[in-house]
């Protein structure tokens, strides 16, 4: 499972944002993503029991991107000072099973 990165700049709680990442350097000549992608949101360093709370909608695939909405109003959104992994698993055309992780901090209340 690649690790994609941090999200830069960190979220502030209450926002509601989109999160994308590339797959385009794992599909190999001809293949392509065919939209069965699932998003997971939990919590790596600190609580928030209710992580997947934050995911808003479905994730969208334009090309070899794909981007998640993420966010919500406190206190269901994003919580202060947590940092999440945003894990997507993507089916290419030709059957291959993809999964990518990245790090989302979220700021503390200002």
């Amino acid at each position: 499972m690649p690790f994609a990165g941090d999200y830069q700049p960190p979220a502030s709680p209450g926002e509601n944002q989109p999160f994308s990442m590339d797959f385009g350097p794992q599909l190999v000549n001809g293949d392509t993503l065919n939209g069965s992608v699932v998003a997971a949101l939990e919590a790596y360093e600190g609580t928030d029991a209710n992580a997947a709370g934050a995911l808003k909608g479905a994730p969208t695939v334009a090309g070899s991107i794909i981007t998640q909405w993420i966010g919500g109003a406190q206190p269901g959104g994003l919580q202060p000072c947590v940092v999440y992994r945003l894990t997507f698993t993507a089916v290419t055309a030709q059957g291959k099973t993809l999964i990518n992780y990245a790090h989302l901090a979220c700021k503390p209340i200002e």
